[in-house]
């Protein structure tokens, strides 16, 4: 084989290195949006744990760092979501 895979006029070329470019920059942007769609399905399901518990925004910060609902809860959340 030859390292000229491509054969044809430079028109042909610069074609399939176009539509690598934009392939390239479609990947790059569903990573973000995908990301931005793992961030709200996380604190979705959080507020569905929080919800479900009863746990009020002042007994979060007020609880200590380890309490049990907060470690179950973290569990549940890279179960179901990692």
């Amino acid at each position: 084989m030859s390292k000229r895979w491509v054969l044809g006029y430079g028109q042909f070329k610069k074609a399939i290195i176009d539509t690598d470019r934009s392939r390239i920059a479609q990947m790059e942007l569903e990573s973000k949006d995908c990301s931005e769609l793992k961030e709200e399905m996380w604190a979705s399901e959080l507020d569905h744990c929080l919800k479900l518990l009863k746990i009020r925004d002042t007994t979060i910060a007020e609880d200590p760092k380890f309490a049990d609902w907060k470690e179950a809860i973290a569990t549940r959340l890279k179960r179901k979501l990692l």
